[in-house]
């Protein structure tokens, strides 16, 4: 298993498989993204993924497994995505109004903007806190007693939903949507601010947390946001130095 660095940007959607268990799976998916001309797969501390069983259920689409970029984190697995699809088999109440999968083309950004969509594990989906990194969070209406679908059917159905529903036109430069990189620094900016004044109350603190990093994934800030944002976080900090309650 190889992990991997600094990762490249690519204009079709990143799949992203968030510790999946089964082999099988796994090489599933790989098929299923061929089906669907879809980007790169991005597995975040998978399973045997180039195992045999995987490589055969892979099938013509084996290159997109070999080729699958292995990361530690999620928060690597995103780090050059500007707009990021959280999924769920059920509604979550932390995160603001999921939207049913035929829905998903009200959310797509513009065919410029580096996008990435993120499936949970195989028994326990994504996290609260997997989610607070996703910009919105679709969950797949189903009719039958069985609430969940298998992995890899999960997969195509997303995938073929935002085929039929492709991103159009170019953001400007200007307005580009920040990466997942620069919020999560931006949120290390903000907490250490919100500490400093005293905001984190003890026994509240991880609610807080988690609730300004919910609301800065659902408001898509673009490059300038954060950067202006973080010039004013940089200016309280000169502030509470100037006046004895921030050290240098």
């Amino acid at each position: 298993m190889r992990m991997s660095g600094e990762v490249a940007t690519s204009p079709a959607p990143a799949v992203v498989l968030v510790e999946p268990s089964l082999p099988e799976n796994v090489g599933a998916v790989a098929r299923v993204i061929g089906n669907f001309g879809g980007g790169e797969l991005r597995l975040v501390n998978p399973c045997d993924h180039l195992s045999s069983t995987a490589l055969s259920l892979a099938t013509h689409s084996a290159k997109v497994l070999r080729e699958a970029r292995i990361f530690a984190t999620l928060n690597d697995a995103l780090a050059d995505r500007q707009f990021v699809i959280g999924t769920s088999a059920r509604k979550r109440e932390r995160h603001a109004r999921p939207l049913p999968l035929p829905q998903v083309g009200t959310l797509l950004p513009d065919s410029g903007t580096r996008l990435a969509v993120v499936f949970g594990r195989e028994s326990s989906g994504l996290t609260n806190e997997e989610l607070a990194l996703c910009h919105a969070c679709v969950h797949v209406p189903t009719q039958g007693p069985a609430s969940s679908l298998n992995l890899s059917h999960a997969v195509g159905v997303v995938l073929y939903e935002m085929t039929r529903n492709p991103p159009v036109g170019a953001t400007p430069a200007a307005s580009a949507l920040a990466t997942t990189r620069q919020v999560n620094g931006l949120k290390t900016h903000l907490f250490e601010v919100l500490d400093a004044v005293g905001f984190l109350k003890p026994g509240a603190e991880a609610s807080i947390r988690q609730s300004f990093a919910d609301l800065m994934g659902r408001a898509r800030p673009t490059d300038l946001d954060v950067r202006l944002l973080r010039g004013f976080l940089h200016r309280v900090q000169v502030t509470l130095r100037r006046a004895g309650r921030l050290e240098s």
